[in-house]
């Protein structure tokens, strides 16, 4: 399934939200998208730091330090609309929530999850890198802190793993 960059953040955001639900009974701890980048497959994360209601991202203040954004979800913020769309679809359905906090079958929730990701049209204004980018093949050892995606239109999403995973 090909998604856009907006679309994979909202979906990364998602996925954060599924691992940290309340009452969870199922084995995932760390579900991560895989995509295809010219032939390897590659997991990480599409925002560069996430708390259950927020996106951080990093900038250079006018004194030289750093400074962090906070980008909260459900306050109708420009550079996350994606997520603010993508979110309340999925806690809106009470058995897909049910469902995502007690599987351990990542084949079905991959499916379902696609079918959420068609109805995101929303774009968001956030850099477009994989963080903690880690190959899964050819070379399972490559592992960056950052990948620049901003050249990809598209990326092709192959599957939702629970990364690291004790069946490797």
């Amino acid at each position: 399934m090909k998604l856009n960059q907006s679309q994979l953040q909202a979906l990364d955001f998602l996925l954060f939200r599924i691992n940290t639900l309340p009452n969870k009974t199922s084995e995932f701890t760390n579900l991560q998208a895989v995509i295809k980048i010219d032939g390897a497959l590659w997991t990480g994360s599409f925002l560069e730091n996430t708390s259950s209601n927020s996106v951080v991202q990093k900038s250079i203040n006018a004194i030289g330090g750093t400074d962090a954004e906070l980008f909260s979800y459900r306050q109708c913020n420009q550079s996350i609309k994606a997520i603010d769309q993508l979110v309340p679809i999925f806690f809106s359905n009470q058995s897909l929530v049910d469902f995502a906090r007690h599987t351990n079958d990542s084949l079905l929730l991959y499916k379902e999850l696609a079918k959420l990701m068609t109805d995101i049209t929303e774009k968001n204004l956030l850099p477009e890198f994989l963080y903690n980018a880690k190959q899964l093949s050819p070379n399972p050892n490559l592992a960056l802190d950052y990948m620049d995606l901003s050249s990809y239109e598209e990326l092709e999403l192959i599957a939702i793993l629970d990364y690291p995973s004790s069946k490797n």
